[in-house]
């Protein structure tokens, strides 16, 4: 019976054990792999990548993960961007901000700020809104220069928008250089295309091109053909403009072809806007009318507002070209109303920004005498009060206890309690959102180039130039040793002294060598060999799981 009693146990608590064994993840950790999917998915599909990160939304909630709850709520802004869906971005980021303010999380709080500056600008075309929000994330990330750049290219293109072309080439020039150092290819791209508008600005066209096909090159190594379908479309409209009408032409068909496969809405409409405006150039009037009809037609259906009117302007060159002048009268209003309907807006924006500086500034403002004067006058008649009881009460001190008492007094003076900060300071996390590297820009004789990371075996200081290496041969690299070591994968490269980081796919083996020191031996035909301290040697096995070898 006893043998069967414990036969039973054991059963129990293995199935217990089974069962624990069985238990879902964490709420908090559901949530990091939520987002990681949702942002895996968004740029293909955006309506499963909301499902998830609503999902990872409420298990933040379960959990009582502000954090999570507020990076969900950050992702879900940038997610109904997407779909053109301001007023749910605008909460989604409102809400964000709102956590991210009680965690005092700088970085998170500027990229909010941006978020919502973005949407203004590209988006609602608000340009005082989105220059209050864009301010605010460069004040907020101005300590964090890898994410800094993303508020200066918006501002850049917020003086573009504004005509002021000069102060946006610094910001864009700016930007690029941050950029450049971490080696960000995806926003070294973007900014590439938007210098390449600000050329078009200028009537540039040469320059535009230039930048537009650096960006293009960019585009399809990391195969993104969303980014890619927009550059398409600056180069189309760069070649109208210097009478290449061909080359536009297969520009925009290429740039619609993207569009239309992976159902990228607005980039498709602005493909009909720009072979409207190309039609147009060569003296296709119907065509150019019928493309931009359709254009507007889908403008209406995915909520674009902001293309919209500038449709209404060009139909209306259109109709008055063909002769249709009632009608261009009719676009030529509708144009006008648009044009009213943003004018008001800008006006009760800066009203209300005008609003918030002024509450800032109060807020922020010493009281004046006339708010302490009640207060001095109460705190006056009660120390005179308890100073009248006390003296009535107290008992004189003898005269040999006045030395202990001014000692006593000494000391306290001496351990008083230092005044708290006004208030917290925010917590600063430098590399919040830099993306993982995959490619690596580089020089040859030829010029610059991008090469796959899995292709360098290793990177070397050689003087005061930095190199690096692989089966082909050797590329100049504009980073320093440092910058290297802090940008690329730290799975996949590790920096074994004070000159050479090396792939660790690369690595042969090693072996000890003399006075602490191990020789490392690379994979190379040459079967290249460094040197590695006792210490980094113990760094590196512990951090990639490897064990020496002869």
């Amino acid at each position: 019976m006893k043998k069967l009693l414990l036969a039973l146990t054991l059963y129990v608590v293995s199935v217990y054990s089974f069962a624990q064994s069985l238990q879902p993840l964490a709420d908090k950790d559901s949530v990091n792999i939520l987002l990681g999917f949702s942002k895996r998915v968004y740029k293909t599909d955006v309506n499963k990548a909301i499902r998830l990160t609503k999902r990872a939304y409420q298990y933040a909630q379960q959990a009582g993960s502000v954090d999570g709850e507020a990076r969900s709520s950050l992702m879900l802004g940038i997610l109904y961007k997407e779909l053109n869906n301001y007023n749910e971005s605008l909460d989604a980021y409102r809400h964000a901000l709102k956590l991210f303010e009680t965690l005092h999380d700088s970085t998170q709080i500027g990229l909010t700020y941006n978020g919502m500056g973005g949407v203004y600008l590209f988006n609602l075309n608000h340009i005082t809104w989105s220059s209050y929000y864009l301010n605010k994330a460069r004040t907020f990330l101005q300590h964090d220069s890898s994410n800094l750049a993303l508020a200066l290219t918006n501002l850049g293109s917020l003086k573009l928008r504004t005509q002021k072309l000069d102060e946006a080439l610094v910001l864009y020039e700016a930007a690029y250089e941050i950029q450049l150092k971490y080696n960000d290819l995806p926003r070294m791209s973007t900014t590439l295309n938007n210098i390449a508008t600000l050329m078009d600005a200028k009537k540039d066209y040469a320059k535009s091109k230039e930048y537009y096909k650096r960006s293009l090159e960019i585009e399809k190594i990391l195969e993104n053909p969303k980014a890619a379908s927009w550059t398409l479309l600056g180069l189309a409209g760069a070649c109208c403009m210097s009478n290449e009408h061909k080359q536009a032409e297969v520009y925009v068909r290429e740039a619609m072809d993207i569009a239309k496969k992976y159902s990228y809405h607005k980039n498709y409409i602005h493909a009909l806007q720009y072979l409207a405006y190309e039609c147009e150039h060569t003296h296709k009037l119907k065509e150019a009318k019928d493309f931009a009809l359709q254009a507007s037609s889908l403008a209406d259906k995915h909520n674009l507002p902001h293309i919209k009117g500038d449709l209404y302007q060009q139909l209306a060159f259109v109709c008055e070209k063909m002769g249709e002048l009632k009608l261009a009268l009719q676009y030529q209003q509708k144009h006008s109303i648009y044009k009213d309907s943003i004018a008001e807006a800008e006006r009760k924006a800066a009203e209300e920004v005008a609003g918030l500086k002024e509450k800032t500034i109060l807020a922020s403002a010493p009281p004046s005498s006339a708010d302490y004067w009640p207060w001095l006058s109460f705190a006056v008649i009660c120390t005179a009060s308890i100073g009248f009881i006390f003296l009535r009460k107290v008992k004189p001190v003898p005269a040999h206890a006045h030395e202990t008492i001014a000692v006593a007094e000494t000391i306290s003076a001496a351990h008083e309690t230092p005044l708290p900060d006004i208030a917290p300071q925010p917590e600063y996390n430098g590399q919040a959102t830099l993306p993982d590297m995959v490619h690596l820009e580089v020089i040859n004789g030829q010029g610059m180039k991008l090469i796959n990371l899995d292709d360098i075996q290793w990177f070397q200081k050689d003087g005061k130039s930095y190199h690096a290496f692989t089966e082909k041969g050797s590329y100049r690299v504009r980073q320093n040793m440092t910058e290297l070591e802090d940008s690329l994968p730290k799975g996949q490269f590790f920096r074994i002294n004070r000159s050479v980081i090396i792939n660790m796919e690369a690595l042969n083996n090693y072996s000890f060598w003399e006075n602490h020191k191990y020789i490392i031996r690379m994979k190379d035909e040459q079967k290249t060999e460094f040197t590695i301290s006792r210490n980094r040697l113990r760094e590196m096995k512990e951090s990639f799981n490897v064990y020496e070898r002869v």
